[in-house]
């Protein structure tokens, strides 16, 4: 459970799903070991073979795009995954997407992050 409750509705800019991220194992080969290392962080598994090649396993927040979005829009917003529904869960997942109209208020100290709608700029969270 998060910290923070989130308001608002999705404007459906798609800054998140162009942004998503998305945690996911990729099977990195061992010949591209210090690419991988750089892009993707520390293995945590190794040594493992795919298809006849050595490769190391990944698992972790990888930023890539949805491949459901179409320009701005999602193609399956109306019956988009749970995962997809409950994002964003905290103000650290819209940081940086100027066009989210979502806003949070901290369930314990009030504080509001996030991107206020222009009628609630100067005071509380509805």
């Amino acid at each position: 459970m998060t910290d923070w409750i989130r308001h608002g509705e999705c404007n459906e800019c798609g800054d998140c799903c162009r942004e998503a991220t998305n945690h996911l194992t990729l099977h990195v080969p061992i010949a591209d070991e210090a690419y991988g290392r750089i892009r993707y962080g520390e293995p945590v598994r190794r040594a493992e073979q795919l298809g006849g090649i050595p490769v190391f396993a990944i698992r972790g927040p990888i930023r890539l795009p949805c491949p459901q979005l179409a320009g701005d829009r999602c193609t399956i917003h109306a019956t988009r995954p749970q995962y997809c529904r409950d994002t964003p869960v905290t103000p650290d997942d819209i940081e940086g997407l100027a066009r989210c109209s979502y806003w949070f208020v901290h369930r314990e100290t009030g504080e509001i992050r996030g991107n206020l709608p222009p009628d609630n700029q100067g005071g509380g969270a509805t």
